[in-house]
């Protein structure tokens, strides 16, 4: 069985969309071995980004139109919980930039070059 973990202030933001139910059916569905009940799959995969593979993170539709998703990351059999975000934000536009805005949720373990990379980043319009 694995763990969910969520940091209150972005279960409340959840709350707050009004997506609450979609996010207990969400941890209801990882922490007894069942698939979620919308998509939920790992990211930078299709397109590959190799830093979203590295950092194990995935993508979760609140939404059955998409929109918001939950970002979590997975460590060992944990899964966490770090940010929402939307299809843009999070695949279509700056990534490192979208890395950089959510460095402190981020467990950067075995990534502290890429975690060096990306404090360091700059965007073309900053």
């Amino acid at each position: 069985m694995s763990r969910v973990l969520i940091h209150r202030e972005l279960v409340v933001r959840i709350d707050q969309y009004g997506f609450g139910k979609e996010l207990k059916g969400f941890i209801y569905a990882i922490q007894s071995g069942l698939n979620p009940p919308r998509i939920y799959k790992a990211s930078g995969v299709a397109p590959s980004y190799r830093p979203y593979e590295m950092l194990e993170l995935h993508h979760h539709h609140l939404h059955r139109d998409g929109d918001p998703l939950l970002i979590t990351q997975h460590i060992d059999n944990d899964v966490y919980g770090i940010a929402l975000a939307t299809h843009e934000t999070f695949f279509r536009t700056d990534n490192m930039l979208w890395l950089r805005q959510n460095m402190e949720a981020i467990d950067w373990s075995g990534c502290e070059s890429l975690q060096g990379a990306v404090a360091v980043y700059k965007a073309d319009w900053e």
